[in-house]
This record gives C-alpha cells, structure tokens and sequence, in this order.
C-alpha cells in the first residue's frame, strides 16, 4: 500500500464512502430528504408563477372578449336603426 501511494496512485478507502453507524446513515438520509424537499418547492413555487400568469392571460382574454361583445352589440343597434 505504501508503495502505490509512493508511485503516485491514489487509494480510496470504500468503507469511508459508506456510513459507519446507524447516526450517519440517518443524517445522510435527512439531507438527502431536505434537498429533495427543496428542489420539490423550487419546482412547485415555479409552477405556481407559470399558472398565475396563465390565469391573468385567460382573464385578460374574457376581458377583451366581453367588451368586443359590447362593441359588436351596440353597432348592431346603430346599424339596425338606420334607414336603408
């Protein structure tokens, strides 16, 4: 072992990568947990923003239709009432 390490290769020791006791296993699933549950709100909180806007587009829409509406009748009455 000394001897690859003295030519330069590097060793990992596997065991390190892996949790030693039950405590570390858990605090590594929490933090797994919190990053998911934080990238979860990121995404529901952009989702959020993307419907509010749609919903303003579909309102503004209902908006200029209803008053397009109210144009359209009232020529319809002025057109009406003119002698042809």
């Amino acid at each position: 072992m000394y001897f690859l390490s003295s030519l330069g290769v590097r060793l990992i020791d596997f065991r390190l990568l892996e949790p030693q006791t039950s405590l570390d296993k858990v605090v590594r699933e929490e933090e797994l947990f919190e990053s998911q549950q934080q990238e979860l709100l990121i995404s529901a909180s952009t989702n959020l923003k993307k419907l509010l806007l749609a919903q303003k587009a579909v309102f503004n829409i209902v908006i200029m239709l209803h008053f397009l509406s109210i144009q359209y009748l009232l020529l319809y009455k002025i057109l009406k009432t003119l002698p042809l």
